[in-house]
């Protein structure tokens, strides 16, 4: 028997799956019905955040300007 939550094989009977801990009535089955479990797939990697545009030494100075105010 596999789990329906992360596809380990389990003991026939078993109330959890001793990888994910899920509760194996939550998923009921007939015997010898076909299932097709998850695959496991590689996480996504991650966008790395927009650069920032550089400002103008003009922009700069204003901004130190009202900051020193």
């Amino acid at each position: 028997m596999y789990c329906m939550k992360c596809g380990r094989d389990i003991e026939v009977g078993q109330a959890f799956c001793p990888a994910c801990l899920e509760v194996m009535e939550r998923y009921p089955v007939k015997p010898n019905i076909a299932i097709q479990l998850p695959v496991r797939t590689a996480p996504t990697p991650k966008k790395a955040p927009p650069k920032r545009q550089s400002r103008s030494i003009e922009e700069q100075l204003t901004r130190a300007k009202r900051r020193a105010r």
